[in-house]
């Protein structure tokens, strides 16, 4: 993708100085799937707008939507050694 495309799909529109992103923009963005982001907004996770047949998220939802998914703490995960014992990591 060159550099002008790439521009195109990663930039916010503007309108009327509100940012927001398509579902495709911020995916490819976030690295994840729309349907990722769709599930999300199901579960009330990330507030999205209908404008015609298509789903747009602010720019200011994103944001809320990072923050409230930060993890704070290391979660400690079980791994199972060789002889069937677990052993806890960091």
């Amino acid at each position: 993708m060159d550099k002008e495309t790439e521009k195109k799909v990663l930039t916010p529109v503007s309108i009327a100085q509100l940012d927001f992103y398509t579902l495709e923009q911020l995916a490819e963005r976030l690295g994840t799937t729309t349907r990722h982001l769709q599930n999300k907004i199901g579960e009330g996770k990330l507030k999205a707008s209908k404008i015609g047949k298509r789903l747009i998220v602010t720019n200011s939802d994103v944001l809320d939507f990072i923050k409230a998914s930060q993890v704070n703490e290391v979660i400690e995960t079980p791994i199972k050694t060789k002889i069937g014992t677990s052993k806890k990591t960091k």
